[in-house]
């Protein structure tokens, strides 16, 4: 038989860095081959094996210095946007699964997993999903796969990666899957704008500048997001930062509560899921926006 050349898998491409320090242009680039051989063949055996020997701050601190890749494309500095080509491809994260091979068997049976592999940690699941090889349509893809997961799996995945800029750090799994045939996920979703008022019985309703506070938001996350800021050390900060969200953004909040608290070193997405539920029953709108800002800049986090 004679192979047809390049084959399937060589035609992705992405930037790669020596360690998530690395925040402006990429120490290379690699493709999905060179992926499957360092995880599969333990070329990072002794640092995943050490890794997950660790918790807490320590391990938080060590996993940052694997080998990462920006999975969903070429870029010339780590940050959206400065991508200059789409992969068509996009990380999924499941994190601190409690029936591993049982979920890990069931995703890769699924037609759209093109690879699979364990965590760094060791107890969440990476998976590899082809998509349309398009910027503007990236997030909405992110969405409709996270619905996808939810219903077919009843699993919620890491919103972080919808971030088209978010890096995948490097395993050691010998038992790693990959189906260079998968189907490519074409599904897109945007999910409704929500303008939360709080005219409900007895409270007060407040006028919000919108388009305003998601600008700062996302301005806030940025920076976050690039230097791993955990803002939700205590308690008390990150209710605050949950009431002030759910009066500013309502349900829409949720999201940006996951993508704050996510850089606790006990972060857990069903813990936080059930938190903000919790706290959007309970506000009365006294937890103004005004109040997460000046939590964020007191660890140091300033918006650009």
């Amino acid at each position: 038989m004679q192979l047809q050349l390049p084959l399937t898998n060589s035609t992705y491409r992405f930037s790669y860095y020596n360690n998530l320090y690395s925040v402006e242009s990429p120490d290379g680039e690699m493709d999905i081959n060179d992926i499957i051989e360092i995880v599969k063949y333990g070329y990072l055996k002794d640092e995943i094996e050490q890794l997950r020997k660790l918790d807490g701050v320590k391990y938080d601190s060590e996993k940052k210095k694997l080998p990462a890749i920006t999975l969903s494309g070429i870029f010339s500095k780590r940050k959206a946007e400065n991508i200059v080509a789409h992969s068509g491809l996009i990380q999924v994260d499941i994190d601190n699964i409690e029936h591993y091979l049982e979920a890990f068997i069931d995703i890769c049976n699924d037609k759209y997993t093109y690879v699979c592999f364990k965590s760094p940690g060791g107890k969440g699941i990476k998976v590899i999903v082809k998509i349309i090889p398009a910027v503007d349509s990236h997030e909405a893809q992110f969405n409709a796969l996270e619905r996808y997961y939810k219903n077919e799996f009843n699993i919620s995945i890491d919103k972080n990666c919808s971030n088209l800029s978010r890096c995948l750090l490097l395993s050691h799994d010998p038992n790693l899957y990959c189906n260079p045939f998968a189907s490519q996920f074409e599904d897109k979703y945007t999910p409704p704008k929500v303008h939360h008022s709080l005219a409900e019985e007895g409270k007060v309703t407040y006028q919000i500048n919108i388009t305003k506070q998601h600008q700062t938001i996302k301005e806030l996350l940025d920076v976050i997001e690039k230097n791993n800021f955990d803002i939700t050390q205590t308690y008390s900060d990150w209710v605050k930062i949950g009431f002030a969200l759910c009066t500013t953004f309502g349900e829409e909040g949720r999201a940006y509560f996951h993508r704050i608290s996510k850089y606790y070193s006990k972060y857990t997405a069903e813990e936080t899921e059930k938190t903000y539920t919790s706290l959007l029953k309970r506000n009365n709108g006294s937890t103004k926006f005004g109040t997460l800002v000046y939590i964020a800049k007191s660890y140091g986090v300033v918006k650009k």
